[in-house]
């Protein structure tokens, strides 16, 4: 059997922190957001480009429904989906960008509208995150 050192402690736990769980990372990115908030267009192209080639986050379709995350868009969208527009529904829309686009496009749409806590307690068991963290992000 061989022995192991402990770590000194300026050396890394034995798994890497990750920056961006990292409490100063998730503070700058929340100053962040809430500063390219001020303008959705801005925001809506810097999430582009982040996410370049995902026609999920556009609005194309004949009706469209945005929400926030664990608000009940999939559930709202697949059943109007089914029943009245197939195929033509954007629903997986979390932006507040996107919903001012789908907006200005003059289709018929929906936004989504749950209790905020209840949309983050949600998010803490789908994501498996403590609760902090969901009502933080």
């Amino acid at each position: 059997m061989r022995h192991q050192r402990s770590p000194s402690p300026s050396e890394p736990a034995s798994s890497p922190i990750d920056r961006h769980h990292h409490p100063g990372f998730r503070r700058i990115k929340r100053w962040l957001r809430e500063v390219i908030w001020q303008s959705p267009a801005l925001y809506h192209r810097l999430f582009e480009l982040r996410y370049r080639g995902r026609e999920q986050f556009e609005c194309r379709g004949s009706f469209w429904i945005v929400g926030f995350q664990r608000s009940g868009n999939t559930f709202a969208g697949l059943l109007i989906d089914e029943v009245l527009y197939p195929g033509r529904v954007d629903f997986h829309l979390h932006l507040a960008s996107s919903l001012r686009i789908c907006i200005d496009s003059g289709r018929p749409g929906f936004l989504v509208i749950r209790k905020p806590l209840d949309a983050a307690i949600s998010l803490a068991i789908f994501q498996r995150w403590p609760l902090v963290r969901a009502l933080e992000d």
